[in-house]
This record gives structure tokens, C-alpha cells and sequence, in this order.
């Protein structure tokens, strides 16, 4: 497990980990993953009382130790071979190349290859969809809206949940026939990006959909 993100509990070591990782750039949530990692990582090197506070003195052995214990707890490889590449990241940043790059500290090396990183996620089929539809229409049509919005515009949920203030927008887009929309809110990064109207369609024809801004308690909704 990872240490909750309050704990205040990191040493010199930990401490400038944590700076290190901020550093490398990426993502609030990939920024964030790494810092519980380099906690993970602090917290196991003072457990077994290696009493080290810069990461200038950080060995191959230790990050070693800390992947053992890992695979022992019964981590996913797949897991563990993100949380190498955090580490690496951050020995690199802190210009530590030669241990980051050590032959010992490969994936295969450290009994981590041999995982697939393909996807494992399929499409839901479409009667599904539509079972979940109507029931969320029944229990909360802002969520059939959400549903709606995600399945015909490629959106995911938090664009899709955060996507009110581009209801207009989008609406004229669609009536001048664009087959690509700006998503500005909810977006990974907080960074803008277009996505392509996965069934247009059904979006062109008036009498199956329409846009409407809704005054309830839900921020919008989609009328079929």
C-alpha cells in the first residue's frame, strides 16, 4: 500500500524524492502517482533502518530490496513496472543515469517482464448501453445525459460529467456540420483536445436528439 498523501513522515531523502518527482514533469495525476511512489520507496528504506538522506547515496541493492518486497507483498508486475519507471525518472533527474540505467535494474532483471501491456478493455456492446441508459433515465437523466454525451462524442466521464459549459458551444458546432469538437473541461492535463463525433448521425437528426440547457439540478441534459 501507499502511504496516505498527508503523512508527513518523509526524512531528507524522502523530501527531496518528492521535489525530484514534481520536477519530471507529466501530469497532476502521474505527478501525484509518483510522489506516493518515492514515499513507498522512503518508507521501506527506513523500515529496514537504511539510514540514507540524500539520493546521491541510493544503490542499485536498495531499489532492488524495495521490488523483492514488492513482488513478495503480491503487487502486479504490470504495477511494479510503472513504479520502476517513476523511479528511473526521478534517479534521472537527480542526474543518477548509472543506476537508473543498471543492467540489474532492468525489467527483466528484476523478474518484471513477460507482462503484456495491451489494453484488456472492450467496448460495451450496444444492448448493454442501452439497458444502462434506461436506467439511468429512470434514476437520474443528468447521468443519461453523461452517458449519452460520452458514447456519441468519444468523450470520457469527466469531460462528459464537466461538459456543461461547452453544451452551446458543441450545439453550434454540430448544426454547422463539424465532425470534430474542442473539449476544454475535464480533459487529462487540463489540456485542451479535440475529439472526432463518433455517430454524427444521430447528432444531424432533430427528431432523434437535441441539446437542451437544463435549470434542474443537474447541469444538462439530452432529449431523445
Amino acid at each position: 500500500m501507499f502511504p496516505k498523501s498527508g503523512e508527513k513522515c518523509m526524512g531528507k531523502l524522502g523530501g527531496e524524492m518528492k521535489a525530484l518527482a514534481k520536477h519530471c514533469g507529466g501530469s497532476h495525476k502521474t505527478v501525484n502517482d509518483r510522489i506516493h511512489i518515492v514515499q513507498c520507496f522512503d518508507q521501506h528504506l527506513r523500515e529496514l533502518n537504511i539510514q540514507i538522506q540524500r539520493v546521491a547515496q541510493i544503490k542499485v541493492r536498495h531499489i532492488e530490496s524495495y521490488i523483492h518486497e514488492r513482488l513478495a507483498q503480491g503487487i502486479g508486475k504490470r504495477t511494479l513496472q510503472n513504479e520502476m519507471a517513476s523511479l528511473r525518472a526521478v534517479l534521472q533527474q537527480a542526474g543518477r543515469k548509472q543506476v537508473a540505467e543498471h543492467e540489474r535494474l532492468t525489467n527483466k532483471s528484476l523478474g518484471l517482464s513477460g507482462e503484456s501491456r495491451s489494453g484488456t478493455r472492450q467496448a460495451i456492446t450496444p444492448d448493454h448501453y442501452r439497458h444502462v441508459l434506461e436506467m439511468a433515465r429512470t434514476k437520474d437523466p443528468g447521468l443519461a445525459a453523461a452517458l449519452e454525451l460520452s458514447r456519441l462524442m468519444g468523450l470520457r466521464s469527466q469531460e462528459a460529467v464537466q461538459s456543461a459549459q461547452s453544451l452551446k458551444t458543441w450545439k453550434q458546432a454540430v448544426e454547422r456540420g463539424d465532425t470534430r469538437l474542442t473539449v476544454v473541461f475535464g480533459t487529462k492535463g487540463g489540456r485542451p483536445r479535440e475529439t472526432v463525433i463518433l455517430d454524427a448521425s444521430a447528432i444531424k437528426n432533430e427528431r432523434s436528439y437535441r441539446f437542451k440547457c437544463s435549470g434542474s439540478d443537474y447541469p444538462f441534459s439530452i432529449v431523445t
